[in-house]
């Protein structure tokens, strides 16, 4: 199966962003800047290989076609559209500046499942990015899925079911807490019973009833797997640093004062993205 979805974005800046060369596999791969990932469907990894060609993102897999388009619209932005958040950024001094710096990317490379996104959303808390990947990269290698095809190895993160029949000692071995590992747990059987993809669509406040999840877990997740625009994490430290960094003399700023920044703007999650990559990258003007 080949798809062709139309991708405005600068290819590597954007996997600069998510997908760097080197990162291990969380199940996702860059392997000289083609992408390697998978899903996990009926408890084996569907291969999932996108390469990047003539404003295209050209996608290959042997799995069915609507599944896999779900995945990467979820995973690569492909239902994104930047345009509007491209003219606001335009019509900023402070913001066109760090638009032409950094490219103009998408921030690719969270999620392609639900249940993947908000295991990954709890494995994130409190904790620093880096080490939340790596103990991510250990889940799909102890519990999740691999398959060869055409030659290259994929990996898929876990389903619910496979996180179920994981001990908690199992859990515990790739490098999460007693807590998370019973977080982990839990929101597997809430996911097994619940179609999830619908619940963060329709009733996503539902998800705040799990243990482990709470509102900055869930604005993760809104943010970076559904693509809302108000789903900003407000408290998040690496945002109101970023924010401070380039509006308000490089200090970090309070969750009140964040909030107050992003209320003028309407393109809010697509502003946040550009700033921590600006952040991360250290420009500085």
């Amino acid at each position: 199966m080949r798809l062709e979805l139309d991708w405005p974005f600068d290819w590597k800046a954007s996997l600069e962003f998510g997908i760097p060369e080197g990162k291990c596999p969380d199940p996702a791969e860059n392997v000289s800047g083609t992408v390697l990932s998978g899903v996990t469907i009926a408890g084996e990894c569907v291969p999932i290989l996108a390469q990047h060609q003539h404003e295209k993102l050209v996608v290959r897999s042997p799995g069915p076609k609507k599944v896999v388009r779900r995945a990467c619209e979820r995973f690569f932005f492909t239902d994104y559209d930047a345009r509007g958040l491209l003219e606001e950024m335009e019509a900023h001094p402070a913001l066109k500046k760090i638009k032409e710096r950094v490219g103009i990317f998408a921030p690719i490379g969270f999620a392609h499942t639900g249940f993947e996104a908000l295991a990954k959303a709890i494995l994130q808390q409190q904790i620093s990015l880096n080490v939340a990947i790596k103990n991510a990269c250990r889940i799909v290698e102890n519990i999740g899925h691999s398959a060869r095809w055409k030659g290259l190895e994929f990996r898929s993160f876990p389903s619910p079911e496979d996180v179920l029949k994981a001990t908690q000692e199992k859990l515990r071995a790739c490098g999460l807490s007693r807590p998370k590992a019973k977080y982990l747990t839990g929101l597997a059987e809430y996911c097994a019973e619940k179609d999830v993809e619908r619940v963060l669509q329709e009733s996503p406040e539902d998800i705040l009833k799990l243990r482990g999840i709470g509102r900055w877990t869930l604005q993760l997740v809104r943010a970076a797997y559904c693509h809302d625009e108000t789903a900003v994490p407000y408290a998040d430290l690496g945002v109101r640093r970023a924010v401070g960094e380039y509006f308000y003399q490089g200090r970090i700023v309070s969750e009140k004062e964040c909030k107050a920044f992003f209320s003028g703007f309407e393109h809010k999650l697509g502003i946040t993205v550009y700033l921590l990559h600006a952040h991360r990258k250290k420009i500085h003007f």
